[in-house]
């Protein structure tokens, strides 16, 4: 997992088993998966169907 920033845009690098996969702030993964705007080192993802929120921590 990783980040590549420019400019104000920051793109985040995860991987789904094998499979790298790359998201923005507000962007929504699989039509289920929302990445909410980022501070510090958590990542939140909303499950739009039931509203309910994940985080995912990333490393130093």
């Amino acid at each position: 997992m990783g980040s590549w920033q420019e400019d104000a845009n920051t793109t985040y690098y995860l991987s789904r088993g094998n499979l790298p996969v790359s998201v923005r702030a507000g962007q929504v993964l699989d039509g289920a998966w929302q990445l909410e705007p980022v501070t510090g080192k958590t990542l939140n993802f909303t499950y739009l169907p039931l509203k309910q929120v994940r985080s995912l921590r990333m490393g130093d």
